[in-house]
C-alpha cells in the first residue's frame, strides 16, 4: 500500500523538470490550492493522493500551463511558465508535455493513428515523420493493426493505451496524468498502467500521476498527499 510522504522535497536546484512554487488558485471566490510547493526531477515519479475536490487536477491543469496560478509560479525545465501568454504556454505544453486524461479525450472523429500523429505534429514534426513515430509507439502498445480505427470503434481499455501513445510520443520531458486508470476494469487498468510506466521510464520523462489507485501510487518514487488545496505535511 502506498505510503504518504509527509511532505513534497524539492529537487535538487538546478534539476527540475517542474517546479511549482507558492502556488495558490481559485474559481471565481473559492480557493482551490493553497499555496502549492512541489518539485519533480527529471525520470522521477510523483502520485497526487488525496480526496475528490482536493484539488489534485487543478494542480495537474496549473503545471501544465492550461490554467494559470491565481499567485506563485510554475516553470517546466527551467523556463517559467506561469508568466507567459495563452499561445506561449501552449508552445512549450507541445514540446514538453504530454497528457494523459481520465477519460482519454481523443478526437473522435480522427483515427487513434492520427490522434497520435496529431501530438507528434503539435509538437513540431513534419506530417511523414509524424505518422512513423505514431506507429512506431502504437505498436509498442499493441494497436498498430487497429491504427486506422476511431475511438469509438475500440475498447476503453485500448482508447486509453491510445491515450498514453499519444502523451508521449513526442518523447516529453514531463508527462502529467490525472486518474489515468480510474475509468477502467482492474485488468484494463493493469495493463494501462504497465504501459505507462515503460514508456515514461524508456524516455527518462517525469510523471505526476493524480489517482485513488494504490497500485498507481506503489509504482511511483513518492507520493504526495494533497489536502483542501494543500500539501498533507
Amino acid at each position: 500500500m502506498a505510503t504518504l510522504a509527509p511532505q513534497g522535497p524539492a529537487a535538487p536546484a538546478g534539476s527540475t523538470c517542474l517546479a511549482v512554487t507558492d502556488v495558490h488558485h481559485q474559481y471565481t471566490s473559492e480557493p482551490v490550492l493553497r499555496g502549492i510547493d512541489l518539485a519533480v526531477a527529471p525520470g522521477e515519479r510523483v502520485a497526487l493522493m488525496g480526496p475528490s475536490g482536493c484539488g489534485k487536477s487543478t494542480l495537474l491543469l496549473v503545471a501544465a500551463g492550461i490554467l494559470v496560478p491565481t499567485a506563485g509560479s510554475v516553470s517546466v525545465c527551467g523556463e517559467l511558465i506561469s508568466g507567459l501568454g495563452s499561445d506561449e504556454r501552449a508552445a512549450v505544453r507541445r514540446r514538453r508535455v504530454g497528457f494523459v486524461f481520465q477519460f482519454g479525450e481523443l478526437v473522435a472523429e480522427l483515427s487513434l493513428r492520427d490522434n497520435v500523429a496529431l501530438a507528434a505534429e503539435l509538437a513540431g514534426a513534419p506530417r511523414r515523420e509524424a505518422l512513423r513515430d505514431a506507429d512506431g509507439i502504437l505498436d509498442r502498445v499493441g494497436l498498430l493493426a487497429l491504427g486506422r480505427r476511431k475511438p469509438g470503434e475500440v475498447s476503453g481499455g485500448q482508447a486509453q493505451r491510445s491515450a498514453v501513445a499519444r502523451a508521449l510520443v513526442h518523447r516529453p520531458s514531463l508527462v502529467l496524468a490525472d486518474e489515468p486508470t480510474g475509468a477502467l476494469d482492474r485488468e484494463n487498468a493493469a495493463a494501462v498502467l504497465d504501459l505507462m510506466v515503460e514508456l515514461v521510464a524508456e524516455r527518462d520523462a517525469a510523471l505526476l500521476v493524480a489517482t485513488h489507485d494504490d497500485a498507481t501510487a506503489d509504482r511511483c518514487d513518492r507520493v504526495v498527499g494533497i489536502i483542501d488545496g494543500a500539501v498533507d505535511r
